[in-house]
């Protein structure tokens, strides 16, 4: 089980596979579950004058031991072309329908209307296959996906005909994505596995990583932080194969803010970044982040001696200013949003800082 709750691992198949004598089923008696899908299977009864007689026991066409949905080709059974089920009863079929704009054919329960209802199998002209769940006419429940031309899978939940809930995505190229969907698209906590064998786990947003995360590169590298759009951005730390790592604040995938490098070496720089690359600090920044450290939160007046020979006229003015929010930004090492109010409160009248003593 990883951090976030889920493991690409994690998902198994489990089919239940019991055997007939001889292969043989005695009419309308239940012998057990279909080897492929584990439904409950039956043998219809055969009428005098040809057809098959509905059975309101079943609604499951079956032919030595396997249901119609796992074993189509043989014809297991088919519906009395005479009788007509009454309204509300699910039935199996198999018929030519166009579903998501596509002809095919499927072959599994259908509803009054002739709907796919239940479980069932539909196979598109265009080479597409899907086995699952449907409900009037659309993908509902769990079910399994192939696309002929992409060769992409998706095996999981579905909801009004799109990818919702959890589920297992397989692209051609070896990339698998498992975890939480969302009107078709990956929303929620999720794991992504690529094919250079990097790894995420964490938030996603249209389908997109977006949130909290964790990036993990296949040398060794790893990324923990904010993340929007598929990029890095917000606070995060990155942490490097050879020891050295960047904690602070990144945009648009790069260094971008205020943050602390140290190097293989233990050599550190606490600064400013811009678009991946630092720049050099303002006399006002260059100050408070040598007093900053200096600063007790919890008793600003303690260093009213350091802070009046800083520039400062009264620590008290200091207090009046240093609001909670200001010093949730110190207790957090977010320093740029602090800066920027001092900065804006420099121009004012109330407080006045000496920067160029």
């Amino acid at each position: 089980m990883s951090t976030y709750g889920i493991s690409l691992f994690e998902h198994n198949h489990h089919h239940d596979a019991p055997s007939t004598e001889n292969g043989s089923i005695r009419n309308t008696e239940a012998v057990g579950k279909c080897p492929s899908c584990g439904t409950q299977t039956h043998e219809w009864k055969k009428r005098l004058l040809g057809g098959w007689k509905l059975c309101a026991l079943t609604n499951m066409y079956v032919l030595k031991g396997k249901c119609l949905i796992c074993d189509p080709i043989t014809g297991a059974g088919r519906p009395d072309p005479g009788s007509t089920p009454p309204f509300g009863v699910v039935t199996t079929t198999q018929k030519r329908i166009k579903i998501d704009g596509v002809w095919g054919n499927y072959v599994g329960n259908v509803d009054s209307k002739g709907r796919p209802h239940g479980k069932g199998n539909m196979s598109w002209s265009n080479g597409d296959e899907y086995q699952g769940e449907w409900t009037a006419g659309k993908k509902e429940g769990s079910g399994k996906h192939h696309w002929k031309n992409s060769g992409d899978e998706y095996e999981g939940q579905w909801k009004n005909g799109k990818r919702d809930g959890k589920g297992r995505y397989l692209w051609a190229d070896g990339i698998i994505y498992y975890g939480q969907w969302k009107n078709g698209e990956r929303e929620g906590i999720g794991e992504y596995l690529g094919t250079n064998r990097d790894r995420y786990i964490g938030e996603w947003k249209n389908d997109k990583m977006c949130g909290r995360g964790k990036y993990l590169w296949a040398d060794g590298s790893v990324y923990e932080g904010d993340f929007k759009n598929g990029k890095k951005e917000g606070t995060g730390k990155m942490c490097y194969t050879d020891g050295s790592y960047y904690e602070g604040e990144w945009k648009n995938g790069q260094e971008d803010g205020w943050g602390k490098e140290q190097s293989a070496d233990k050599t550190s720089y606490t600064g400013k970044w811009k678009n991946g690359v630092r720049v050099e600090l303002t006399a006002v920044e260059d100050w408070l982040l040598a007093a900053l450290p200096m600063i007790d939160p919890d008793d600003l007046t303690k260093y009213s001696e350091h802070l009046q020979k800083d520039g400062f006229e009264s620590p008290d003015m200091l207090d009046a200013y240093l609001k909670e929010s200001d010093l949730d930004f110190m207790k957090k090492g977010h320093r740029r949003q602090l800066i920027e109010k001092l900065n804006e409160k420099k121009a004012g009248a109330n407080l006045v800082l000496n920067f160029e003593a």
